[in-house]
């Protein structure tokens, strides 16, 4: 009898160090670290990737060996309640030298034309970061942005996301 009690005991244990491990897990908020794979050297090649927490990560390296090194991603950001959100991607790397930029289609009369790729924003330089900003409504928008290196820049770089709420000033 007391060899039952024993087994029954330690699977109660075991059973309440689960339940706490898997409450401990649900109450964490989900991060997610994505890392760059190749080929994805072109906007039909980009990463895709969907971020769900501010303060997620992207690891990468563009080096090119004797040419550019360029690294595409598709990024979605998360749906959220209808407002204005200011949007920033941060590049950092320890020796420099990359160029950060936001990514679109060329016009002619107004008219979007496929398969085009052209710079729309490039991002600021702070020191060994670039930074780039934009502004979203909540509505899970998209947007293609390139990492551009050399074969100079050979350390890893990280582009880091946030988002955070503006409020209109209707004074």
């Amino acid at each position: 009898m007391k060899r039952k009690q024993s087994i029954h005991s330690r699977w109660r244990s075991i059973a309440k160090s689960a339940l706490a491990a898997s409450l401990l897990t649900l109450a964490m908020p989900a991060f997610a670290q994505f890392n760059e794979t190749e080929p994805n050297d072109t906007k039909a090649t980009a990463n895709a990737i969907t971020f769900t927490t501010p303060g997620q990560t992207i690891t990468g390296n563009t080096t090119a060996g004797t040419g550019v090194g360029l690294d595409y991603f598709l990024i979605t950001l998360p749906a959220a309640p209808a407002g204005i959100y200011e949007n920033t991607i941060v590049l950092n790397t320890t020796l420099g030298g990359h160029t950060l930029t936001i990514r679109g289609l060329s016009q002619t009369g107004g008219v979007p034309t496929p398969g085009t790729d052209v710079t729309l924003l490039t991002g600021k330089t702070a020191s060994n970061q670039r930074i780039i900003r934009w502004y979203s409504f909540g509505k899970g928008e998209q947007l293609y942005i390139r990492v551009s290196g050399s074969f100079a820049t050979l350390d890893n770089y990280n582009l880091t996301w946030n988002r955070n709420t503006v409020t209109p000033d209707v004074a």
